[in-house]
Parts: structure tokens; sequence; C-alpha cells
């Protein structure tokens, strides 16, 4: 839902109506722009719940952050076994865009680089790291790209006691085959229903891999 200004001080909600058509764009595993919309927002036979949207306004953007009405409003917890769920601090190479200085290798999407960060978060306190997108070939989550060694990263984060985190998009993480030893999907949220199937990546890893 987008939010848009009719005049004066009235707001109006839109929404993008039911795509009917996609195609993948070439040369992407991301961008997969409709082609054809329906003209209507949703199907639906009517008997479930759609999720409630807010507005918030807030004079600082701090106090968005402990707006209670999204807790209020939402159902109960759905999930009954949280035991596999670690929450934590973590580190996203995203801030610093790969940029080390003063080491004695090439930084980039590569192992070393990834241990420099897993030792950094170690030195702080941090649970996690993420491993952002770039670390599997494009189009194929299950073929890590040969500058990023899957296994050595998570030994030496068990070492460290900090965990992985890996990002794949939505078009490639539901569509993937064996896990084989590959860390699943960062988005869990958007497809709960691989809660099952993240487990079971992230045992077959050795335990030290997180969604």
């Amino acid at each position: 839902m987008w939010m848009q200004t009719v005049g004066g001080n009235t707001l109006t909600g839109t929404f993008p109506h039911y795509p009917l058509e996609a195609q993948l764009k070439q040369g992407s595993d991301r961008d997969v722009p409709v082609t054809q919309y329906a003209d209507f927002i949703a199907e639906t036979s009517g008997r479930r719940s759609f999720p409630w949207r807010i507005l918030a306004i807030a004079r600082k953007d701090t106090d968005l952050l402990t707006n209670q009405l999204v807790f209020q409003i939402a159902e109960e917890q759905q999930i009954t076994d949280t035991s596999w769920i670690r929450p934590g601090k973590v580190s996203w190479d995203w801030w610093n865009a790969d940029s080390l200085y003063g080491v004695d290798f090439r930084a980039g999407i590569n192992t070393r680089t990834r241990k420099y960060y897993i030792d950094f978060a170690s030195s702080l306190g941090l649970e996690h790291i993420i491993l952002d997108q770039g670390w599997y070939k494009l189009g194929d989550l299950l073929a890590p790209v040969p500058e990023i060694n899957v296994p050595e990263l998570v030994e030496h984060g068990k070492q460290k006691n900090v965990r992985m985190q890996y990002v794949a998009t939505l078009q490639i993480a539901t569509t993937a085959g064996s896990p084989g030893c590959t860390p699943a999907i960062a988005v869990p949220i958007l497809v709960p229903q691989r809660y099952r199937r993240q487990r079971q990546i992230s045992a077959s890893c050795g335990g030290g891999s997180v969604g």
C-alpha cells in the first residue's frame, strides 16, 4: 500500500493490482517485472484475513521504533517451537561496502574478508555476521562462487562463536533444490513454509549457520 495526498490534509491508500503475468528479467535473479495486471487487488476465496496496515506518525523518527501499535494488533505467536531461533547482534558487510584498510589481502567478496569480519564480530561480542549478495553464482543458490569457501567460513565462525547468515533473493530461495551444505535463506518471514527446511540446512552445515 502507498499513501497519496488528495488535497488538503487528506490521504488515500493506493494498492497495486493482482499480477497475472510476470517474467524474470534476463540476466537477473531478482528483477521480475509484472507484464499484465488484473483489475482487482487480491484473489481470495473470502475465508481469510489480510494483514493490518498502519500509518504511524511521530514528531521524531526515533519515536517510530517505540510505537506499539503493530504489536498490539498482531496475531498470537504461531511458531510453537522457538528453540532454534537464536537472536543477536549482527555485522552487515553492506555498511562498509567491503572496504577494509590496513590489511594484507584484497578486500571483497572472498573468504579472507569474511574471516576478518568474523574476527571483528567476535572481538566485539556480536553473535552473527551477514554474507550478503555475491556469495553464490547468479541464479544458482547451491553454487557458491569460487572466492567463497562456505564450510571454511562456518568452521571459522564456530571457533570464534560467531554464526553465519546468508542472504538469497526470494526468487532463488523458493526454487532451490537439495540444500547440501549451502546455508539457507535470510528472508524466513516472507516464506514461513520454509522454516522447517531452514533448520535442516543449518544442521547439514554443522549448526554454524542461521537464516
